[in-house]
């Protein structure tokens, strides 16, 4: 299986990125099955995190920019639009893929804390690499969050409809298999423990 070029894709949305962008910047906080917090100071968050979070670019030159609310972010995987969920800072965008390999569990992938871009509601047919979303400033805020967006890749029990999906399931993994999304997909990145306050 060969991983998605999230890079590339991310650079084609946004050409005002073309030439800035080096690579993401990771807070140890923002990686999937931590615990660790990225905002507010140190601490552990109430559950394992169920996925990644984009933020932050460490552009060509070496300084640190935040991604901005005309940023839009790509789809990972070919697949239809479930649904649309509130979430505490937006909203979850949910793409499921039925083509995906894998268990007999189908696959989704959720983009979080976000806007989903004009024109896509639920039963729209996606490609990888088109637009989903855009991360406006949280609608909530929160000591040190900055506006992210949140990514996670899911199996879903077939005995489970995904229209009943919600963050309550999420977070409590209820009739879900949560993956890295490392596994589908690659983007120059490091990781740092560093002050975003």
């Amino acid at each position: 299986m060969q991983l998605f070029d999230f890079d590339a894709a991310f650079l084609d949305l946004n050409p005002a990125w073309n030439g800035r962008f080096g690579q993401w910047l990771f807070h140890p906080g923002m990686l999937f099955e931590t615990r660790r917090k990225w905002w507010s100071g140190a601490g552990l968050r109430g559950t394992a995190h169920e996925g990644i979070d984009f933020c932050s670019v460490l552009t060509a030159e070496g300084t640190v920019c935040r991604i901005g609310p005309e940023d839009r972010f790509p789809a990972i995987l070919p697949g239809r639009v479930a649904l649309v969920l509130d979430d505490l800072l937006g909203q979850t965008l949910v793409l499921e893929h039925p083509e995906a390999p894998g268990d007999g569990w189908p696959l989704a992938s959720l983009y979080a804390h976000a806007r989903p871009v004009d024109a896509v509601q639920p039963g729209c047919l996606l490609q990888a690499g088109d637009p989903v979303v855009t991360v406006p400033p949280p609608k909530r805020s929160i000591n040190g969050m900055h506006a992210h967006l949140h990514l996670s890749v899911i199996r879903v029990d077939p005995a489970r409809p995904l229209d009943q999906l919600d963050w309550r399931r999420i977070n409590a993994r209820d009739g879900l298999q949560l993956e890295s999304p490392f596994t589908w997909l690659t983007c120059r990145h490091r990781i740092e423990a560093m002050d975003l306050v």
